[in-house]
Formats: structure tokens, sequence, C-alpha cells
């Protein structure tokens, strides 16, 4: 798998977890939490590929805890 399909992925997952987040759970304090750690309100696709590249351990780590925490 190239470097440019791995960062597509992880976008991928990025952008789901964003639309679980916001779509699915729709908590505000969830998606404060969220917009602050996370993906922020209104991320373009380009953000989301930079924060894939740059940011995915620390975005990952936050959805876990918020899982683990049961906020989502």
């Amino acid at each position: 798998m190239s470097e440019n399909e791995i960062r597509v992925l992880k976008a991928n997952i990025l952008g789901g977890m964003n639309t679980y987040v916001r779509d699915v759970v729709g908590d505000d304090n969830a998606t404060d939490i969220w917009n602050q750690y996370g993906v922020a309100d209104g991320a373009t696709e380009e953000e989301i590929m930079e924060e894939a590249e740059n940011g995915f351990k620390n975005i990952v780590q936050i959805f876990a805890y918020l899982l683990k925490k049961g906020i989502i």
C-alpha cells in the first residue's frame, strides 16, 4: 500500500468518525469536545487529509476517550 493510499484511508476513517460524532451522536457536549480536539467544525476535505497526515493518532485517541467515557 502506498503512502498516499494510507493517507486516504486515514482521511476516510477520520471522516467517518467526524460524521458519527456530528450526525449520529448529535450531543452538544460531544460535538464541542470533538470540535476542539478532533476535527474542527466545517473542516474541508483538504483539512481532513492534512489531519490524517499530521494528527491521526491524536484524533483517534480523542475518539477512543469519548467512547470510553460514554460521551459518544
